[in-house]
């Protein structure tokens, strides 16, 4: 086969087709076409074709929808009420250790304290295997609770100058048409203008 050719092989009943670029291709059969009272050549496809391949690098894009600030609000209190469930699971496992530790020392001289220590000493690093694993939740939730935190303060200052937009807003249509208050109005646009310019930096990314 050539640097960019193609070719077939049978195996068995299947056919294998070697080829170097992704296109439609369809195999078919020569068949002897009597035509005219003479024989001659005759192709017969298959119903069927194989299936163009598809580029499987391309992909769909995401959807992305933005979130609004009481989304953000209820997820910092979800995140919150989590870490504090986590702590106090903590809690419980400290007093279940200092137990454990307790009774280590008055096990000292009992006729089955070999045992017994064995026993409450694996019991004690299961314990703190779970703790670990307690912390490191608490450290995933809090730094999550703090992206969502400062999401949230970003969204409040982005309300904010709506807000301010607005009152500016509100004031140029009372004084309009007052021609006493043209530097007033010029003033209050050139504040709009820097009020959009700071809403415009105010990202969540």
């Amino acid at each position: 086969m050539g640097v960019d050719g193609n070719c077939k092989i049978d195996v068995g009943s299947d056919l294998v087709v070697w080829t170097k670029h992704f296109t439609t291709f369809a195999t078919y059969t020569e068949t002897d076409t009597p035509t005219g009272g003479t024989s001659g050549g005759g192709i017969r496809f298959p119903v069927k074709e194989v299936e163009e391949d598809e580029d499987e690098d391309i992909k769909e894009e995401e959807e992305y929808t933005p979130r609004d600030l009481d989304e953000y609000k209820q997820e910092a209190e979800e995140l919150k009420e989590e870490i504090e469930e986590l702590r106090s699971e903590r809690g419980r496992l400290n007093q279940t250790k200092s137990t454990i530790e307790i009774l280590l020392e008055r096990i000292e001289g009992h006729e089955n304290e070999e045992e017994i220590r064995e026993m409450l000493t694996g019991l004690l690093e299961r314990l703190e295997d779970l703790e670990d694993e307690v912390n490191e939740k608490i450290e995933e939730k809090e730094e999550e609770l703090e992206e969502t935190e400062r999401k949230k303060g970003l969204l409040e200052q982005k309300e904010e100058l709506k807000e301010r937009e607005e009152r500016i807003k509100g004031i140029l249509e009372l004084i309009e048409d007052d021609e006493d208050k043209g530097e007033i109005r010029e003033a209050l646009k050139t504040l709009l203008e820097r009020i959009e310019e700071a809403k415009g930096k105010i990202t969540l990314t």
